[in-house]
């Protein structure tokens, strides 16, 4: 199975996000303060998250690897606008893995007319940033999610 990196957004497919849930509600993390309106990170891989990064890697066609893996923190009333980022040469796609979520929560794509997506804990997304794309919080509790970018593996 390949992953189609053209589109906005899609399903990779399901992980088990259990053991990660459980250490982030029983061990609260040191956010960092940040600007209104931007995520709070984290920086590296919980040990408790290893196995779903393989088994998304092991999704693309080719050898790859992580770069920038973190935890994001998005708190009620975050709203980012329309955007889209800088990607190094050899960016394949970024990552995320839904872990605290609520309903009103969103992610959207100027392609798609904007539309609102909403991603589900315990399924793993690919997301292309390189297309325009905003994000918010409009719950009542935060939003945390585990990102990583994945990177052609040059030999």
């Amino acid at each position: 199975m390949g992953v189609d990196l053209e589109r906005c957004w899609s399903v990779l497919c399901p992980v088990d996000v259990t053991d990660a849930v459980r250490w982030l509600e029983s061990s609260p993390q040191s956010w960092p303060v940040v600007a209104a309106n931007k995520p709070q990170r984290i920086f590296g891989i919980p040990s408790q998250l290893a196995t779903a990064v393989q088994q998304v890697c092991g999704l693309f066609n080719q050898p790859v690897v992580v770069h920038s893996p973190m935890l994001s923190r998005i708190v009620p009333g975050t709203m980012h606008a329309m955007h889209r980022d800088n990607q190094r040469s050899d960016w394949l796609s970024r990552i995320h893995i839904p872990l605290i979520n609520n309903d009103g929560c969103w992610l959207s794509f100027e392609e798609e007319g904007s539309r609102r997506v909403h991603f589900e804990v315990g399924n793993a997304y690919t997301f292309n940033t390189l297309k325009r794309h905003s994000f918010g919080n409009e719950g009542e509790s935060v939003r945390i999610h585990f990102l990583f970018d994945v990177l052609r593996k040059d030999d």
